[in-house]
C-alpha cells in the first residue's frame, strides 16, 4: 500500500474530511464533510503539542479507541483511522530546556487508575501537568501535580473534605474534576482534557486544593481582550451557560464559587459565535458550602461586592450566593462594555492614592484596607463599588435589547445583597426570557449532555 507523509506546521490547521476544500480527503460514505482537525502549539514547556479533534458524525478512530466530538494530544507512533484509511502519527521528541536540564529519561507513573506519562503539557507557577491516560476508560487526561507544602495545617482530611465537594460536581458548564489522588509529595488532580489549548491558571500557595484548567480555547479574559467587546447576542449565550452552571452550584449544591471573574471561565470550543462559546466554570480553590454566612474575604478584590469590600468584622459575614451574583454581574458589563463598569475613563492621576486622599480607605474593611495599602491601583474602582458610581455611559449601546440588558446588569449589581438578584432570578430576566427557545436550541445543539 502507497504511503506518503502529511506535513503539519504551526501556523496552519490540517483538515481532512470528505470535502474537497479539506487539506487531505477521504471520500468514503462515512466519512463527514469536515471529519477531524490536526493542528499543533507550543506549549509554555517549550514542547510542540499536536492535537486531534473531531467534529465528525461518526467520529475517529485513535488508537483503536473511538474519539467523538473531543480532542486528543498526538504522541509519537499513534494510530488515526478514518473510513479504513490509516494514519500514523510521527513526532521526533525533541529536547526543550527543561529536559536539558534533567538527567532522568522519560518515564511512565501510575497513579489511582492513570498512568501518568513524563511528558508534560503544560505548567504554572507550583504545578506541572502531564498528560495521562485513564487504564479503565482509555480516555486521555490531564494531571496537574502540585507539589505539597509541609506546613503546619496541612491536614489532609481537610484536603480530601474540599476535594469530595468538587469530585461531585456533575453539569455541562462546570470543568468537571475526574479523580484527586494525595500522596505525601503530590496532590495528582485529574482533569477533563479537551480542544485545543491548555489554560493554566495561576495555583495559589494557600490551598493545596486549588483547581485550575486544562480545556482548550483559552479563559474569557484572553478572547474580551482580542476582541475588545462582545455582541449583546455573544454575551446573552455566554451568560446564559454561567448562569445554569452558577444556579446549579448555588440551588442544587448549595456551594459558592467565590472568585467568579473573566479568568475563571473557559471557552471550549473553536470558530465564530456560537460554535466556539461552549464555556465552563473553572478554578474552584475558593469554593465552600454556603451554609453559613462566609467570615474571610477570598477572590478578586475587583469583583468584589460592596459588602465584601466595606466587611468590617468576622463576626457578622455576607452571602457567599450573592456575591457570586454581582461578580457574574461585572462579567456581563465587561462583555458588553470592554471595561469594569466601575472604573471607565480614568486619567492616572485620578487613580493615583495620592489623589484620593487618606481618607480614601477609611471606607473598607480591615482585609481590603490592607490590599489597598500593598497595592492602590484597584483602590478608585473599588472606591466606586462602595460609593455605587456605576458607569455604563449612554452612547454604549448593548444590541437592539440595551435597556434590558442594563437593567439585568443593575440587579445583578445591586448594592444591597438582599435586592440583588439571584441566578434564578437573572435567568428568569426579560433579556434572557425573550430568547429563551433559541438558546436552549443553541444549548442542545453545542453543550454536551
Amino acid at each position: 500500500m502507497r504511503s506518503f507523509p502529511l506535513i503539519l506546521s504551526l501556523a496552519s490547521t490540517f483538515w481532512i474530511g470528505r470535502s474537497p476544500l479539506c487539506d487531505y480527503t477521504i471520500n468514503h460514505p462515512s466519512t463527514s464533510s469536515k471529519h477531524c482537525r490536526i493542528y499543533a502549539f507550543e506549549a509554555d514547556t517549550g514542547d510542540i503539542l499536536v492535537c486531534l479533534e473531531d467534529v465528525s458524525t461518526n467520529g475517529t478512530m485513535h488508537n483503536n479507541r473511538r474519539v467523538h466530538k473531543s480532542t486528543v494530544v498526538l504522541c509519537d507512533g499513534d494510530k488515526v483511522d478514518i473510513a479504513g484509511q490509516v494514519l500514523r502519527f510521527s513526532q521526533p521528541r525533541r529536547e526543550t530546556a527543561s529536559q536539558s536540564q534533567s538527567t532522568g529519561s522519560s518515564k511512565t507513573e501510575k497513579i489511582g487508575d492513570y498512568l501518568v506519562f513524563d511528558r508534560k503539557i503544560g505548567s504554572g507557577a507550583f504545578s506541572v501537568v502531564h498528560l495521562a491516560l485513564n487504564v479503565k476508560t482509555l480516555k486521555q487526561e490531564a494531571c496537574k501535580k502540585i507539589l505539597r507544602k509541609k506546613k503546619v495545617g496541612d491536614n489532609v482530611a481537610n484536603v480530601q473534605r474540599e476535594v469530595a465537594i468538587l469530585k461531585n460536581l456533575s453539569h455541562p458548564n462546570i470543568n468537571k474534576v475526574e479523580d484527586v489522588v494525595i500522596s505525601d509529595l503530590n496532590v495528582s488532580i485529574f482533569l477533563q482534557l479537551s480542544v485545543a489549548l491548555i489554560h493554566l491558571g495561576q495555583i495559589n500557595q494557600s490551598s493545596l486544593t486549588t483547581l485550575s484548567h486544562s480545556v482548550s480555547g483559552g479563559d474569557l479574559f484572553g478572547y474580551l481582550i482580542k476582541q475588545g467587546t462582545l455582541s449583546g447576542a455573544e454575551s446573552k449565550w455566554i451568560l446564559f451557560q454561567l448562569l445554569l452552571g452558577l444556579e446549579y452550584l448555588h440551588t442544587e449544591k448549595n456551594i459558592a464559587h467565590r472568585d467568579l471573574k473573566l479568568e475563571n471561565v473557559i471557552l471550549a470550543g473553536h470558530g465564530p459565535f456560537p460554535k466556539r462559546d461552549q464555556v465552563l466554570l473553572a478554578d474552584f480553590g475558593q469554593a465552600r458550602f454556603a451554609t453559613d454566612a462566609f467570615s474571610s474575604l477570598k477572590g478578586t478584590i475587583t469583583y468584589m461586592a460592596p459588602e465584601q469590600l466595606t466587611f468590617w468584622t468576622r463576626r457578622g459575614g455576607y452571602d457567599g450566593k450573592r456575591a457570586d451574583c454581582w461578580s457574574l454581574g461585572i462579567i456581563l458589563a465587561m462583555l458588553l462594555a470592554g471595561c469594569h463598569p466601575f472604573e471607565a475613563w480614568l486619567t492616572k492621576s485620578q487613580l493615583s492614592l495620592e489623589s484620593q486622599g487618606a481618607t480614601a480607605l477609611s471606607m473598607f474593611g480591615e482585609t481590603a484596607r490592607e490590599d489597598f495599602e500593598n497595592n492602590s491601583k484597584d483602590l478608585h474602582t473599588c472606591r466606586s463599588v462602595v460609593e455605587g458610581e456605576l458607569m455604563l455611559p449612554e452612547h454604549l449601546k448593548f444590541g437592539s435589547e440595551d435597556g434590558l440588558a442594563r437593567s439585568l446588569i443593575s440587579h445583578l449589581l445591586a448594592p444591597d445583597p438582599a435586592q440583588r438578584a439571584t441566578a434564578r432570578q437573572a435567568l428568569n430576566s426579560e433579556w434572557i426570557v425573550n430568547s429563551q427557545a433559541e438558546l436552549e436550541g443553541l444549548y442542545k445543539k453545542i453543550v454536551p449532555a
